[in-house]
């Protein structure tokens, strides 16, 4: 998926591994896509119809690059200080509950 931000999107992304077996890859402060051996799982810059955190994912790495490029380009313009305090994840406190292996 990383390769398909850079290459269609013009997206850099950071890949880690993490000891679990998946991976994290690191679109931009507060987006986040975890990956696994079937699906990519991200939290969307949108709230549900709840006003809760929306979940959401795909199963192909270009649809999920295309939907987490629309989202990057939501998140472009919001204030860094305003994502500190959002219920969006961020890349210090996921890799606080993981062990990162090197690539």
């Amino acid at each position: 998926m990383a390769l398909v931000l850079a290459r269609q999107h013009d997206i850099v992304a950071d890949v880690h591994q993490l000891t679990s077996g998946r991976a994290l890859v690191s679109v931009r402060r507060g987006l986040l896509v975890y990956v696994d051996d079937e699906n990519y799982r991200w939290t969307s810059p949108d709230s549900s119809q709840r006003g809760g955190p929306l979940l959401t994912y795909a199963s192909q790495p270009t649809s999920a690059a295309g939907r987490v490029a629309q989202h990057y380009a939501m998140l472009r313009d919001f204030p860094a200080d305003e994502l500190l305090g959002s219920r969006l994840p961020l890349l210090a406190d996921v890799l606080l509950a993981h062990h990162v292996c090197p690539i």
